[in-house]
């Protein structure tokens, strides 16, 4: 069970009974500073023993982790806090996982060979990633992923205020991204009945405040994109992405789209694909997704979706972002196919191919 703390001082002084000897601290920079989170961690990073480590790098390299590890095996760590957005907190995830088992390993569900402590604490409204047993690295940009029960965080200290001083395309990113991932768990294969709960009960939450949230400074705004993404996560944690996120990763690894932009674009050609060639069930998960946007059909709802990335600042086709050409070879090499075999239609290379160029 998680432990979940409202604001920093109930987090520390929570802390101060714990007794961690050896912690790594894990921010990044400018969220750190940017956020006032700097000054809210002044007292605590001196009252305890941290290792402090910047994550400079938007999405983590296989190579990069391999140094940490390396860097903190013999340090007798026992304790690691991450905050920031959803890679920060994915390389918690992956530090704790290693240097539990003191070695670099993806699959198994031994029990820990040492008990690490990991706190998250959240800077963007759209990852969830404080909600799941799963984390993302790329090696030779292509997508890695490390999926155990075991890395699932231990305690998340929410704070409303990270949330609003972060650029308004950082924001718009964040909310797609979650936004996106609620969707795409409502007609995963491995939906179940309380995934699709969480989910609806997210875009709910996310239709409703988002773009108050984009606009707005009010932290009340800002504390229901939070719960939305928060919903989000524990969707995706049950069914995991789909088709979507499965293309992806090649917009963002190759083409350097962040990760939010890229599913928002991808989420709409999806909602059209799947409708289009689903099944029965399928067209049912749509047409209770079309009613929750509350809209009357597939074409708007599609619609309706390019239309909130426009009201978002998020440009709808790769060609308004930048100036390149298709190279399918390398797209098609990148696409995760674990995440692809979640998806409710299957899709061949063809397909695949008609959807890139749909957003290009």
């Amino acid at each position: 069970m998680q432990k979940e703390f409202n604001s920093v001082k109930s987090f520390t002084g929570y802390f101060r009974n714990k007794r961690f000897k050896n912690i790594i601290f894990i921010f990044g920079h400018k969220s750190f500073f940017s956020t006032g989170a700097s000054k809210d961690f002044d007292i605590f990073l001196k009252d305890n023993n941290c290792f402090l480590l910047e994550k400079k790098k938007e999405k983590i390299i296989y190579e990069d982790l391999i140094e940490q590890f390396n860097k903190y095996k013999e340090k007798d760590i026992d304790c690691i806090i991450s905050i920031g957005g959803g890679s920060a907190i994915d390389l918690g995830k992956f530090l704790k996982f290693f240097l539990a088992y003191k070695r670099i390993i993806f699959e198994t569900e031994e029990r820990y060979k040492k008990k690490i402590f990991h706190v998250v604490i959240p800077t963007t409204a759209g990852s969830g990633s404080e909600r799941t047993r799963f984390a993302v690295a790329y090696r030779n940009n292509i997508k890695i992923s490390l999926d155990n029960k075991l890395i699932l965080p231990d305690a998340v200290v929410f704070n409303k205020k990270y949330l609003m001083v972060a650029p308004e395309y950082v924001k718009a990113c964040s909310v797609f991204d979650g936004l996106s991932q609620a969707v795409e768990s409502i007609w995963a294969v491995r939906a179940t009945k309380l995934s699709r709960k969480y989910a609806f009960e997210a875009i709910k939450l996310y239709k409703k405040n988002m773009f108050r949230f984009l606009i707005s400074k009010e932290l009340l705004y800002a504390g229901k994109v939070q719960q939305a993404a928060s919903l989000a996560g524990k969707a995706i944690n049950i069914t995991r992405t789909t088709g979507p996120h499965a293309l992806s990763y090649f917009l963002t690894a190759d083409l350097g789209i962040p990760h939010g932009h890229a599913v928002a674009l991808l989420l709409k050609e999806f909602l059209e694909f799947n409708y289009t060639y689903g099944d029965k069930k399928t067209k049912k998960n749509i047409l209770e997704i079309i009613l929750c946007f509350s809209v009357k059909d597939i074409q708007s709802l599609c619609d309706l979706w390019i239309s909130f990335m426009k009201k978002a600042g998020l440009k709808t086709r790769i060609k308004d972002i930048l100036n390149v050409e298709l190279d399918f070879k390398k797209a098609l090499s990148r696409v995760n196919l674990e995440r692809l075999g979640n998806n409710p239609v299957s899709l061949g290379k063809k397909d695949i191919k008609k959807i890139y160029l749909n957003i290009w």
